[in-house]
């Protein structure tokens, strides 16, 4: 068990990283452990990028209240030089790095992450955290109640803990019916603290509708047909079809083909979530509403919203979008389904007849 103090230079000793994107690892424990690894361990320095009135301050009066307050500064990682982020001159410079947030975390959420990862070469923190047991879904599979802390050095986020179901089997994260919570950098953060037994029951609240809503559409037969036509019929993916089919003229009003690049967004959507279906059947025991759900949700989490073909980073760009992501194909395949009418009733139950 590796040591660790609350001095705010303790990155100075420590091991850094350029990016590292943290490995799972197989239980919850110490956050700072964890952070060690993933080389989240680092402070900032500010450094001043001119200041009020410059060379040509004699010739104008610069009001007192600002006159040593840089332009802008320039946030730099004491430990390799990378640039953060330059920001305005009053902006208060994090100089312990992740350190405030991470203890935070740590202090509401004791011993429970699994995982730290180090995104955009420092200017992106985010950590992941096992609250609560796992839920038993069908075919074996088991869904764990989870939570993730975001930061950022950059402003590119807020400090916020966001709650989500993690699907053991595929690694889907389900954002539905989750919470989150923001922190501005500017206030104390002991609003975590104080609001861990709303995040709590939250998440937990989260997890059991989703553990419901599987029980209840894995029951539910979809066939192949059924969905392949629900890909053509999402709104989103509607647009890209119509788009790719659309007639084409040229100037003189003779028919030409598509373009490639606009018949490739629609066939490169098409071919990634009829991949996904098949592999969800298989991993979800059967054709159902419940594979097709995570059939949807997973190819836009691993592929679609990552991008296509041979991309640097899929791994942190996949994490970054869990958190920018809109997840539009989520959304409108939970209410194609229906699963949207269990979601709101623990007394629900399908209905056997209802049709698409």
């Amino acid at each position: 068990m590796s040591t660790y103090t609350t001095n705010k230079t303790w990155a100075d000793s420590r091991q850094t990283y350029d990016m590292t994107v943290g490995e799972d690892h197989v239980g919850p424990q110490n956050i700072w452990d964890l952070a060690i690894d993933a080389g989240a361990m680092f402070n900032v320095e500010g450094i001043p990028l001119g200041y009020q009135g410059g060379e040509w301050g004699d010739e104008f009066t610069v009001p007192s209240t600002i006159k040593d307050v840089p332009l802008s500064v320039m946030h730099v990682r004491t430990d390799n030089n990378a640039v953060l982020a330059v920001h305005p001159g009053s902006y208060k410079v994090r100089t312990g790095g992740y350190y405030s947030v991470m203890e935070q975390i740590e202090e509401t959420f004791p011993d429970s992450c699994t995982k730290v990862s180090v995104l955009d070469k420092g200017r992106k923190l985010m950590t992941q955290h096992q609250i609560g047991e796992s839920l038993d879904l069908p075919n074996g599979d088991k869904l764990l109640p989870t939570i993730i802390g975001i930061a950022a050095l950059d402003s590119t986020w807020s400090t916020q803990l966001r709650s989500f179901a993690h699907v053991l089997s595929c690694t889907n994260m389900l954002s539905h019916t989750s919470t989150h919570l923001s922190v501005k950098a500017t206030r104390n953060h002991d609003s975590m603290l104080a609001n861990r037994m709303w995040i709590l029951r939250s998440a937990m609240i989260q997890a059991k509708t989703i553990a419901r809503i599987a029980r209840i559409s894995a029951d539910i037969e979809f066939t192949d047909h059924q969905f392949k036509t629900m890909v053509e019929e999402l709104p989103d993916l509607a647009t890209y079809k119509a788009k790719a089919e659309a007639p084409r003229y040229d100037k003189d009003g003779l028919g030409v083909p598509q373009h490639m690049k606009t018949v490739n967004t629609w066939e490169d959507r098409r071919a990634a979530l009829m991949r996904n279906w098949g592999k969800e059947k298989e991993l979800k025991g059967g054709a159902h509403k419940w594979a097709a759900f995570n059939a949807v949700q997973g190819a836009e989490q691993h592929t679609i919203s990552v991008g296509f073909g041979k991309r640097k980073n899929k791994d942190e760009r996949r994490m970054i979008q869990l958190v920018d992501s809109p997840r539009r194909l989520e959304n409108q395949a939970f209410r194609y389904l229906g699963l949207n009418e269990w979601a709101c009733d623990e007394t629900a139950q399908p209905n056997k007849q209802r049709k698409l």
